[in-house]
């Protein structure tokens, strides 16, 4: 009896989800499988189902539905620990919506579709994939991705002081740090982390910077194809943080005032649905791709940060214009500054954000925390919006995504360090 009651964990852990037939076909008694639920090593998911207790449990919630597994995504689990062997997308015939709605699980493969499994669209699973808030996806090379940012890659090398000085002042630092930022490389990041395939585009210098910065990429499943190496050092950013996480920055470009893009960057935009774009690079190239992107049908995301006088061509590339109070009364120019572009984001800062879109106003309110680090919040809003709305979710539905992303940010240290993830966000919406 011990030894069928193994056998039956055993072919559970193998397996992840069977039934009882094919756990009868495969030698397991019915005996062995009910002790094995009387001793909680496994799981009875319905009515003839049983599951290993690591089961996933996307894959549980499809059986229960009455689905089956479905490979039809080239996105890549790299959540903790090894990937589900029964994996794909779990999605029940009769009920695809629902499904999805609960999250998926998605694992490349290239395994014929059984006789009762479906078949959807690669762009609908990558979708769908990204409500799922325990796992994790990774950009896989050669795939589309979602959400392409061009822009500045930096180190930060981080000072906490207790107020910022003034000009001619001298001040102690009680705390110094060196992490990976850049705006663009913290939306890059924000992107990736809030669950959409994202893909960085960006010059780095041959040092050691440049290659922390790629190792720190491809930690965070972000597609590193659209890296170059310029004949410049890698982009620095001196930050200077008091203790209530209001901060000054100044920031050597460095390689990224060398960026040009290539024509697999124009590929990789066009092909996006969401392109980002900030002002720590070239203000030819952000305005090339931004035309890039606006004759491919590509939304594109501009966040005009650090401010400067932008193009009219610009302007009229620019789908979503995210700025704060400053930014936006800097370019309206005494005007009104839900003017600029189709749809105006606003960022007050502890106060939120609020939207203009076709003469409606959307405010979101952001939740009381205790900030102890400013530093790349906007950058994280921003991320986190283009891959709400790379999902195809509303826009208040994105913003309001997006202000709990900022919020969750200003409340740990760095700019990459503090960016949040799927899950967290998710809870913090809850």
């Amino acid at each position: 009896m011990a030894q069928r009651y193994l056998f039956a964990s055993t072919a559970l852990r193998n397996w992840r989800i069977a039934s009882t037939a094919r756990l009868l076909a495969a030698g397991v008694t019915k005996l062995s499988i009910d002790i094995a639920l009387a001793y909680g090593k496994i799981r009875r998911i319905r009515r003839g189902w049983y599951a290993s207790l690591d089961a996933p449990e996307a894959a549980v919630r499809a059986r229960q539905a009455g689905g089956r597994l479905a490979c039809v995504s080239a996105l890549e689990y790299h959540g903790a620990g090894p990937p589900p062997e029964l994996v794909h997308v779990d999605l029940p015939r009769s009920s695809v919506g629902p499904a999805f709605s609960e999250g998926v699980v998605v694992h490349w493969s290239r395994r014929r579709l059984a006789g009762d499994e479906i078949a959807v669209s690669e762009a609908a699973a990558r979708k769908q994939a990204a409500r799922c808030g325990h796992l994790q996806y990774r950009y896989r090379e050669g795939m589309p991705a979602s959400v392409v940012i061009v822009g500045s890659a930096n180190v930060d090398q981080v000072f906490r002081v207790r107020a910022i000085p003034a000009p001619g002042e001298t001040v102690l630092s009680h705390g110094f740090s060196i992490a990976l930022g850049g705006k663009g490389q913290n939306q890059a990041v924000a992107a990736a982390r809030a669950g959409t395939a994202t893909a960085f585009i960006g010059a780095l210098g041959d040092d050691a910077f440049g290659a922390s910065i790629r190792e720190g990429l491809a930690a965070d499943g972000i597609g590193t194809e659209g890296l170059r190496t310029a004949d410049a050092p890698t982009g620095t950013a001196l930050i200077a943080v008091d203790d209530s996480g209001e901060n000054t920055i100044i920031v050597e470009a460095g390689a990224n005032a060398l960026l040009e893009l290539r024509e697999t960057d124009a590929t990789a935009i066009a092909a996006a649905d969401v392109l980002v774009l900030q002002l720590e690079i070239p203000l030819a190239v952000v305005t090339a791709a931004a035309r890039i992107a606006r004759a491919g049908g590509t939304r594109v995301l501009l966040n005009a940060a650090p401010i400067r006088d932008l193009p009219a061509e610009l302007l009229a590339s620019v789908d979503i214009l995210v700025v704060n109070e400053h930014e936006g009364a800097f370019l309206a120019r005494g005007g009104a500054v839900e003017a600029l572009a189709p749809v105006v984001i606003v960022t007050l800062g502890a106060a939120g954000a609020v939207a203009y879109e076709n003469g409606t106003e959307v405010r979101v309110a952001a939740p009381t925390v205790s900030a102890v680090d400013a530093t790349g919040a906007g950058d994280t809003f921003c991320g986190a919006l283009a891959a709400l709305l790379a999902e195809g979710a509303p826009l208040a539905d994105a913003l309001r995504f997006a202000v709990a992303a900022a919020s969750l940010s200003v409340q740990k240290h760095g700019a990459v360090p503090s960016i949040p993830t799927r899950a967290d966000i998710d809870r913090a919406l809850v």
